[in-house]
């Protein structure tokens, strides 16, 4: 699937990816809501897309997944659970920040 412009999730939404996603040229995901990524792998064709971010009382569950050239930055007051094999590859990195 290709999506064709950043991702805002708001405080109240709740969405599923379940297929590999490609992201365009410098976009990135905003979660304040939930994203659950299930077998799936997020990717740009030039592998320039600047990642996601889990924003307060945002969620992101990873089950199962594949992170490979982009970065994930969780804020104070947001969450990231890992369920099942995450296999990271590339140019990447996971912080999340206290609180």
């Amino acid at each position: 699937m290709c999506i064709y412009n950043s991702l805002n999730i708001k405080n109240i939404g709740n969405m599923t990816f379940s297929c590999n996603i490609f992201m365009p040229h410098q976009s990135n995901i905003e979660i304040a809501g939930v994203l659950t990524i299930n077998n799936s792998n997020i990717q740009s064709i030039q592998n320039d897309w600047n990642g996601i971010i889990v924003k307060s009382g945002g969620l992101l569950i990873l089950n199962s997944t594949n992170i490979s050239d982009y970065n994930i930055i969780v804020e104070n007051g947001g969450t990231i659970q890992i369920k099942g094999t995450i296999i990271m590859s590339g140019n990447h990195n996971i912080t999340v920040q206290n609180g």
